[in-house]
């Protein structure tokens, strides 16, 4: 009747051992998933904005809010561009970036209001009936030695759709050009 416990003890550790190694087993499978998934996004984004920034699409659905009126940004790159507030004082100002690789690029700044930087594309009212400047700052990009023909394309493709906005602005009830 000895034999018989000793027997039935036995199979139960090795029941047991086996449930544990199942377990470790389908935590190292879920473990390495999440790595996957990770490793094959990058670093969880594919639209080239980096984490801890929001796309101009994101936070306002491609609009953006100026003192002179709303302009909307082009929807081929409002997922992949995004907005810093630069605003001091009375003067609005809004950086626009795109990214090629890890590298942060300044495509250009749109500035609303007396002692903006840059060119001086005219003036419009705002909600009060009060005209203020608008201007534009921006810049040749020029490429690193280490992006590729594509990212030079792309990033000065996201630049260009500055043209966009400045014909918004020329739409705008009650804007003057300079000139």
């Amino acid at each position: 009747m000895e034999e018989k416990i000793g027997q039935s003890g036995t199979a139960e550790k090795k029941s047991g051992k086996k449930k544990w190694l199942i377990v470790a087993a389908v935590i190292v499978i879920a473990a390495l998933a999440v790595v996957l998934i990770f490793a094959l996004n990058g670093s969880g984004r594919d639209d080239g904005v980096p984490m801890g920034k929001s796309s101009v699409a994101e936070t306002a659905n491609g609009e953006i809010v100026t003192p002179v009126g709303t302009l909307t940004f082009p929807t081929e790159w409002a997922g992949r561009v995004w907005t810093e507030d630069a605003s001091s004082g009375d003067l609005y100002s809004e950086k626009f970036y795109g990214s090629v690789g890890k590298d942060e690029v300044l495509l250009f700044e749109l500035s609303v209001g007396t002692g903006g930087v840059g060119y001086r594309l005219g003036s419009a009212p705002d909600e009060n009936g009060t005209m203020q400047e608008l201007w534009l700052n921006i810049g040749v990009i020029e490429p690193e030695s280490s992006w590729t023909e594509d990212q030079v394309y792309q990033i000065n493709s996201m630049q260009g759709c500055v043209n966009d906005l400045i014909e918004q602005l020329r739409a705008l009830d009650g804007f003057r050009e300079d000139g």
